[in-house]
Parts: structure tokens; sequence; C-alpha cells
């Protein structure tokens, strides 16, 4: 199955991952040990913020927001940082406490793999001043170019930088290695580029807000005095008004484990139209939970599959599986414990998964995406039993080649025909309050109930089809997941 696999070091296609070698023995691999870094152990991960010169005018829409503004009475125009950054992770190994309820990324990561031998402790240092370049430097739009160029000023102007902090690891275990341990090896271990970037390009960089791309540009800061060289080899940028913990974990999904829009549409093992819906975890649309979802806690190594406190196997493959444990299965709150069952779907390589949401903690909340396009707050995450069907990877092994759209979840409300209020897409009422801007109805217009169709992908839970083109047919783009941008 290795054979014909691309070597994606150059291309920023399937997640935008750049620089990706893939190991050279294919046996050996393992996702529970990372691509860019092993998400076990202590790590220390390096932020530098971002500006333009240009952004420099009031008449820019976000000039002066208050969750990154421009100017800030604090600091000279154009140096300000993110106002959310001790909300946004932690400083220090310290800070982690298992009882902890914030909803830092560093908690985040943290509570989602705590059922492990080796939490994943992220700890987060920032670049000591905002670093501004014109956007003359790069054509408008090249965030890679913008980057580099960011690191240029940064070794023009601070030579002498200690980066030490921020090389613990040897860098790029590829699935191949833990390598969580110390280990110095010149390389910062994983750095983040965060620009401030203006809704509406006021400053016509095109970059647009809360977006990112996985993966940095390679870069060396060259040996001076007695600091030796540091070459930029991790990471991932991003662009927003703020820090953005779910950009972050979005694009950190891409570059750790290779993961690509698995809740998305198009392409994929579901075949060729668009089947998608909302969901959670690190890699969602819209966070239905503030949370990893079981598939992932599993394939990253944070939870095993067992159930109960008796770590009954919950891996039901077939009729002997079940046998083998009696058929009973106690399932404790999945934020906490870890807890879920995997059923493989007979003569399919699918799987249902269920997990049971007690809404213990912060992370069956959301954190986002609280109030809809009618200024409507979205419904509360449900409480009990959740489900979704995986078609991403069986086992630990499969590192490479994971599916869009191979994630979806399962609707207890059932399955309909349904068509929009308007010509624009539409979000259904799992989130959306009914509102006339995206309301959903049946076929014979607003006053009709959706018509049950079994076999219909559309729930409370899916982005409603619409032909937008008016041709008749569900279009297919096999490049959907080659996209610059998120």
């Amino acid at each position: 199955m290795y054979a014909n696999l691309p070597v994606p070091q150059t291309t920023n296609c399937y997640g935008n991952v750049l620089n990706r070698p893939l190991p050279t023995s294919p046996a050996a691999v393992s996702s529970t040990y990372g691509s860019a870094l092993t998400p076990h152990g202590n790590h220390h991960i390096l932020v530098i913020f971002a500006g333009f010169t240009e952004d420099v005018t009031p008449s820019c829409w976000d000039y002066n927001r208050p969750e990154w503004p421009q100017n800030d009475n604090i600091n000279p125009i154009g140096a300000s940082l993110p106002a959310n950054l001790t909300d946004f992770g932690y400083s220090t190994q310290s800070q982690f406490n298992p009882a902890a309820t914030d909803q830092t990324v560093s908690n985040f990561l943290y509570q989602m793999s705590q059922t492990s031998a080796n939490p994943f402790r992220a700890t987060f240092g920032y670049f000591p001043e905002r670093i501004n370049v014109s956007r003359t430097v790069a054509t408008p739009g090249d965030i890679i170019s913008y980057s580099r160029a960011v690191f240029d000023q940064i070794n023009q102007r601070y030579p002498n930088y200690d980066w030490s902090p921020y090389d613990q690891h040897v860098n790029n275990p590829g699935f191949q290695t833990d390598n969580s341990g110390i280990s110095p090896d010149g390389k910062i271990d994983y750095v983040v580029v965060c620009w401030r970037s203006m809704r509406g390009g006021c400053s016509n960089t095109f970059l647009p807000a809360d977006t990112g791309l996985a993966g940095v540009p390679n870069y060396t800061f060259p040996a001076t005095g007695t600091r030796p060289a540091y070459s930029v080899t991790a990471g991932h940028l991003q662009t927003g008004i703020t820090m953005n913990p779910n950009t972050f974990l979005h694009e950190f999904g891409h570059t750790v484990y290779y993961a690509p829009h698995m809740w998305g549409m198009n392409s994929g093992t579901t075949g060729q139209y668009w089947n998608q819906t909302y969901g959670w975890g690190i890699m969602p649309n819209i966070n239905t939970f503030f949370s990893a979802n079981a598939w992932e806690r599993w394939y990253l190594g944070w939870s095993e599959l067992k159930t109960g406190a008796a770590q009954v196997s919950s891996d039901i493959q077939d009729a002997a599986s079940l046998a083998a444990t009696g058929g009973s299965y106690t399932l404790r709150d999945f934020a906490t414990t870890g807890d879920a069952v995997r059923i493989r779907l007979p003569n399919t390589n699918q799987h249902l998964w269920l997990e049971n949401r007690a809404k213990n903690g912060p992370f069956d909340r959301r954190n986002a995406w609280l109030i809809d396009g009618g200024n409507q707050p979205f419904a509360s995450p449900p409480a009990g039993l959740v489900a979704m069907v995986e078609d991403m990877a069986p086992n630990q092994s499969q590192v490479y080649n994971l599916p869009t759209n191979g994630m979806r979840t399962v609707s207890a409300q059932g399955h309909y025909d349904y068509t929009h209020s308007n010509s624009g897409s539409s979000f259904n009422q799992h989130l959306w309050n009914p509102n006339p801007l995206m309301s959903v109805h049946g076929p014979q217009g607003s006053s009709s109930a959706p018509v049950p169709n079994p076999t219909s992908n559309h729930n409370e839970m899916s982005v409603v089809r619409f032909d937008f083109n008016g041709d008749g047919v569900i279009g297919y783009n096999p490049l959907y997941d080659c996209i610059a941008f998120r």
C-alpha cells in the first residue's frame, strides 16, 4: 500500500502540510508518534505575532477591535498583541491540573490526553515583539513569503536571540518514533506565526481572518557568537483578529497527524457527492462539543478501546469479539474517561463510534460559534449517547491518505428531504434557531414538514444541498482538500 504514495515534500495539498517527509520503513509507523511532533509529553511552542506596516488607518473595519487592536493606547501603533493570550494557553508546566476547567488550548490537549500514560502538556511562549512587514514584500495572499519576511526581520534585529527554550525534541518524528523525550537538535520544535489580519483586506494583503496554512517555510537563523544555528522546520501559519484556539487546533491537526477535512464534503471514501455533517473534534467545521472525538483520541494514543471501571475491551469487530466480552459495556463520561465503543459495520471498512456525553467539565459545551447569522444563540450541545460513523483509518499504522468526508454524525432525529427557504447555503436547526435567513422546510413550502427519507443524507446535523447553478447535477471537485486557505 506504500509503493505508490506521493512524496508531498513541496506540495501544500492534502491538509496543506508543507515539508512532510515520508518514512523509509513503513512497517514501523504509528499514528501515536505523530508527524511534526509526538502528541505526548512536555512541549513548549513558539508563537510569533506579525502584522503589516500599511495597517495604520482607523478606516479599517476592525482597526481598534478589543480582541487585537492596532492601537491599544499602551503600545505604539502596530505593536499590540492579542488580548486573549492568558486565555489561549499556559506558559509553564506547573499550570497543568487534572481538575482544571478552563478552555485554553493547553488544557484542551491535556484533558483529552490525560487518560494516557504520558499526557500531552503543551505550553506557549511568545516572541517579545510583534513583527510588521510591508505588504509589498510578497504577492498579496502569499502567507508563506510574508512569514519568511518576518523571519528575515527577526534575523536582522535579534541576531543573538536565544531559541533554546523552544528546542527540546528531535523534530519531525514522521510517525516513526516517539520524540517526546528531551533531545535538542538545533531545530525549533514548533513555530506558529499568527497574523493580525483585517477582514475586508483593508491593507490589501488578501489574508482572510481566522484561517491558516499547515506548515511553515523552511528557514535557518545562522549561528552568531556562542549561539548555534537554529532551523525552522515544523509549525503552521494562521491569521485572525485574535489568537483563535479553533484555528490553532485545526492547523495543528493537519501537522500532527496529517488530518484531512474529515467532516468536509466531496472526494474521500464516501464517493462523488456532498455529504457534510457537523461534528466535534480537532478538525470539525463547526464544533458541537469543544473536545476531541473518540476516533481522534484513540488514533493519537490518548485513550484505548476499553470501557468502564473494569476496562472491558470495546473494539467490536465481529460476533466473536462481542461474545468474548459478554456483550455488556459501561460507557462512563467520555470527556473525562475516554470511554468509547467501536463497532465495525458488516461488509464495510466503516465503524460506528459511541460516546456518552455527561456534560461533566468544560468540554461538553461550545467555545465558539455562539451566535447565529440572525443574532440568535446556537442551541446547547446535547447530553447522552452520541454517535458517528468513521471510515478514516481502522488501525494506528495507517497514517497516509486519510480521506476527506470520512467522518459523519449519526442523527437521532432521522433523515429527511429538505428544501431551502432562500437561494443561499443553509444550516439546519441543530445549530441555527429558526429565522428567515437560515430556515429549512419541506418540499411544498415553509409551512410543510420535511418528508422522511431514510436513504437521504439530510438530517439535523447536516448541511442541506442546493443546486446553485440549476443544472440538476451534484457537483464533484476532486481537489476539494487542496485549497490554500481554510
